[in-house]
């Protein structure tokens, strides 16, 4: 669940430290979206410009091509995936 600015898995709010605060609230409220099987709802890191799943919809699993392997940000967990 995607519900002003926080994202929710197995309705517990999960942390987004990397987010400017900004980027973490807002009065904004979005419509409910199921996922089917295979579909995945994506979300930028910079969400005041990114061009997401909340503009897009769900994609499917086949649209995906690569995966993270590596993480820059934040520096205290720069590392392998």
């Amino acid at each position: 669940l995607y519900d002003r600015g926080a994202v929710y898995v197995n309705n517990k709010r999960i942390q987004e430290d990397y987010l400017e605060e900004q980027e973490r609230t807002s009065s904004s409220r979005r419509p409910l979206v199921y996922l089917g099987a295979g579909e995945y709802y994506v979300l930028g890191d910079h969400r005041g410009v990114s061009k997401d799943s909340r503009v897009i919809g769900p994609i499917d699993e086949e649209q995906i091509i690569g995966r993270a392997v590596f993480r820059f940000w934040p520096l205290s967990k720069i590392g392998p995936l």
